[in-house]
């Protein structure tokens, strides 16, 4: 039977009494008989039928204009009654308009109340609505009119239909409250455009401004390309969440070996970024040993690789001010416990995803992509997560910068940076991340009221922000703090003026331009972690000369740490280097780099390190080494033509890229395993130049010419060697050692010498035949006294005992003394153990008198 009563063949026969008679019985449209029954048993109640609609638009009208009838609903946006579907019949909610005390409700109606909409819980009669078991509050009027969805009870019809659930005890929550959990950027202020055409600004900064209320929300970066003008500051804890990083390619376009990919979520830094931000206390640290000469300079603007600084540079001690940059995302310290996932950040480098001059070859004239200075800083925010996060492309700075201390000094109650953590993040810059503490400088004079340091340019001493130093010997505890007054250039030195007891401070302590915040504990990057750096679209080094007005100052870098208190950072992933210098750290210490490296540009990598001072000539007054600290490459350190690297320590084994090299570690050929920088007690164990022939030197432990190298010097002795054998001479005679003689159970050629530890006794070997062909050699024991021995006439003779220990009846004894005994004899015997008789005979036919003197007893063991 067809299901549709839509024509004359479907009829049902009805009976209007319990006896059939001509007036009671009628054939009805079976799908109006329907109808009309349902609304019998009360479902449709709202149904009214008949050739004329209702008045109330609210009702359903059953049109009898047809045959069949047409159950039909008001559309108010057409303003003409239509058909009623499925999913409009069921889709309705029943409004009732304003509340009034004699209708019955029923649940789920909705009603008007004093301005706010509730709904029915359950069945009530001349009960106003309120918060109670016969009613929720739906949708709240608020102060402009509007009205804004509200809490509904998860126990009502209504919430189990669109499907909220809550725990049989939680908190009682409105659907406002629920939205503002997740805060996306699609709902901010400000018409975000995922596009790219259009700026996104507005409503990025929107949603800093709900973060930054303290709510701890979830910002959420759907897919797309979201372009900003202004950098986005971040002060309290939120979770920033895109869609997810794509894959970003080292390496020029023009080297043809693939490009970046598009990332599913990417702000992009557009324009000139706005040079908000400025950070005070840290400097290049050139008198300090932060910036290095290159002995192998060749491709224009690298003569020095140096730490970056945030000082403008002044050759007097006026105008000292701070070096203004711009940033993309800013995490203060109050954003500590932040979490930013799935999302990249690069400066626009041209087209809706900002990707032109990443993925397209171009020339050296060609100008870099948008002029923003950092991607992402993190200012002291403790405990951040960064996940799936790339700070990419043509940064004129970093792509990470970490500070170890807060940017403003009044800023003191900040407690060191701990536990930020890397997961899967890649960053790419003129430096990839730079993690930055307070600045060291070495007190070189001390006077009535002022301490001096030597001068830099761009010094970060400035008593008009901070007028406060401390001082200390280099290790994580100060010794104190002063304040200063003012500051002056004298000679090469900067004086620190109106200093209370300058006394206090030593020449040679340290002076920290930063007292309080400084440091790091137990920050790390994972396995999956890239450092790269940045290139130039048309394939030169950003440092190139080949660039012109394009060209940075000097080479970039991969990985740079330097500050007071740096310290604890766990560096793991892959290193793919562009520049020159790998890794620069002037100032770490207990941290371990182990990083896939490897080498992509016109020269090998270097990995700098600063030396204990006591060992550093690159500059006068070093202050900051690299200590306790290994780094380590774990598939060793290899270049893409096959050469391998490691740390090539004198020139004369120097590579043709680096032909006047020393005082670095440069990669270029060989490998090497964990490097570490110091021995125990902080005395230096890996020293930087061939100068001073220190015996831990490579090409000295490893020569690669026979005859070349000392193991150690006059200057510099080593304390001791362990080893099983040691081959000596033209390296056939060996010294070795057992326990027992050697005679008959140790082999050896002509010249070896064996010690029997147990015995002590030695044993040379005047022949290489077999193992019985030992000479043992003879032990000497010696002992001496001052003696004054008395006046002997001739023939006369007097004696005098020598203790000497070990001493035994039948050893062979030779006295001597240090005066001169004019013609007397001289014996000696063992007369007990260690003990040795001399006698002192006169028999030259006169008397003699000798004076006081020395007498020695050496004694040959049988």
């Amino acid at each position: 039977m067809s299901t549709e009563f839509n024509d004359g063949q479907h009829y049902g026969f009805f009976m209007g009494g319990t006896t059939l008679t001509s007036a009671n019985g009628f054939y009805l449209r079976q799908s109006e008989l329907t109808l009309a029954a349902l609304r019998a048993a009360g479902f449709l109640d709202n149904m009214v039928d008949g050739i004329s609609p209702p008045s109330d638009l609210s009702k359903l009208w059953l049109d009898k204009n047809t045959d069949p009838a047409v159950l039909k609903e008001w559309n108010p946006v057409g303003a003409a009654w239509e058909k009623v579907t499925s999913q409009t019949l069921f889709g309705r909610v029943p409004w009732k308009g304003d509340w009034v005390d004699s209708a019955i409700y029923r649940r789920a109606d909705l009603v008007r109340y004093q301005g706010d909409i509730w709904i029915a819980v359950q069945p009530s009669q001349n009960h106003p609505p309120a918060e109670d078991d016969y009613w929720d509050l739906f949708i709240e009027q608020t102060t402009d009119g509007s009205v804004t969805s509200e809490k509904i009870d998860a126990s009502s019809d209504f919430a189990t239909a669109i499907g909220f659930t809550t725990w049989t005890s939680g908190q009682f929550r409105t659907l406002r409250a629920r939205a503002r959990d997740t805060y996306c950027i699609l709902d901010a202020p400000g018409s975000a455009d995922p596009t790219g055409n259009n700026l996104s600004t507005t409503s990025l900064q929107a949603m800093a401004t709900e973060a930054n209320s303290g709510k701890g929300i979830k910002l959420d970066l759907l897919y797309g390309n979201y372009r900003i003008d202004d950098g986005i500051k971040f002060t309290k804890p939120v979770d920033l969440v895109g869609r997810g990083r794509g894959y970003w390619h080292p390496k020029p376009p023009s080297a043809g070996d693939g490009v970046a990919t598009e990332a599913p979520t990417q702000i992009i830094l557009t324009g000139t970024g706005p040079k908000d931000y400025t950070v005070h206390g840290i400097s290049s640290m050139a008198v300090s040993g932060g910036v290095i000469t290159n002995p192998s300079a060749s491709l224009g603007n690298d003569g020095t690789y140096g730490l970056t600084s945030f000082e403008n540079s002044v050759a007097t001690a006026a105008g000292r001010s701070r070096k203004a940059f711009s940033a993309g995302l800013w995490f203060a310290p109050g954003a500590a416990g932040s979490r930013v996932s799935g999302l990249r950040i690069l400066p626009d480098g041209g087209g809706l995803n900002g990707l032109s001059k990443y993925v397209t070859a171009g020339l050296a004239t060609d100008v870099w992509a948008d002029n923003w200075d950092v991607g992402i800083v993190v200012e002291m925010a403790n405990q951040m997560l960064l996940k799936d996060v790339e700070s990419v492309g043509h940064y004129r700075m970093m792509g990470e910068l970490i500070l170890a201390i807060p940017a403003n000094p009044a800023d003191s109650a900040v407690p060191a940076l701990w536990g930020v953590t890397h997961e899967n993040v890649q960053t790419a810059g003129w430096r990839a991340t730079e993690i930055r503490g307070a600045d060291a400088f070495r007190c070189v004079a001390v006077g009535a009221d002022y301490i001096e340091v030597p001068w830099a340019d761009d010094h970060p001493f400035d008593n008009t922000a901070f007028g406060a130093i401390g001082y200390g010997t280099g290790t994580f505890t100060l010794i104190g703090t002063k304040t200063f007054t003012g500051i002056s250039k004298v000679g090469s030195n900067l004086r620190l003026t109106g200093i209370s007891t300058p006394a206090d401070i030593a020449v040679g302590n340290h002076i920290y331009a930063r007292v309080a915040g400084g440091g790091t504990s137990h920050c790390r990057w994972d396995s999956a972690c890239k450092f790269t750096g940045m290139h130039h679209q048309s394939g030169n080094v950003c440092h190139s000369s080949a660039l012109g007005s394009n060209a940075m100052p000097r080479p970039g870098a991969g990985f740079v740490a330097s500050g007071w208190r740096m310290t604890e950072l766990e560096v793991l992933g892959a290193l793919q280097g562009i520049e020159e210098v790998g890794i620069q750290v002037h100032a770490l210490s207990k941290s371990d780099i182990f990083l896939d490296i490897e080498g992509s540009g016109a020269k090998p990598l270097r990995v700098i390190a600063s030396p204990t001072e006591a060992s550093n000539t690159r500059v006068t007054n070093p202050a900051g080494r690299t200590q306790f600290t290994s780094i380590d490459s774990r598939r060793e350190l290899v270049n893409e033509t096959g050469i391998d690297a490691r740390p090539i320590l004198d020139s004369a084994t120097a590579s043709a890229a680096y032909p006047s090299d020393s005082g670095f570690f440069e990669m270029a050929s060989g490998r090497v395993n964990s490097v570490d920088f110091t021995k125990a007690d902080g005395t230096a164990a890996f020293q930087y130049d061939r100068t001073n022939a220190r015996n831990s030197h490579g090409a000295h432990i490893f020569p690669s010419a026979d005859n070349t190298y000392d193991d150690g010097s006059a200057s510099f002795r080593k304390r001791s060697d362990f080893a099983r054998n040691q081959f000596f001479g033209t390296g056939t005679a060996r010294l070795t050692g057992r326990a027992g003689t050697p005679v008959g159970n140790e082999g050896g050629n002509s010249g070896s010498i064996c010690v029997d530890e147990s015995a002590g006794k030695a044993y040379i070997k005047p022949t290489s035949a077999g193992s019985s062909d030992w000479r043992e050699l003879p032990q000497t024991l010696t002992g001496s006294t001052t003696w004054d021995p008395v006046s002997l006439v001739d023939g006369a003779g007097v004696t005098q005992n020598v203790t000497v220990t070990g001493a035994a009846l039948g050893d062979f004894c030779v006295p001597s003394f240090s005066l001169n005994i004019q013609g007397m004899i001289l014996t000696a015997h063992v007369t007990s153990a260690d003990t040795v008789t001399v006698r002192l005979q006169n028999e030259t036919g006169g008397t003699i008198d000798l004076g006081s003197g020395t007498l020695r007893v050496a004694v040959i063991k049988q």
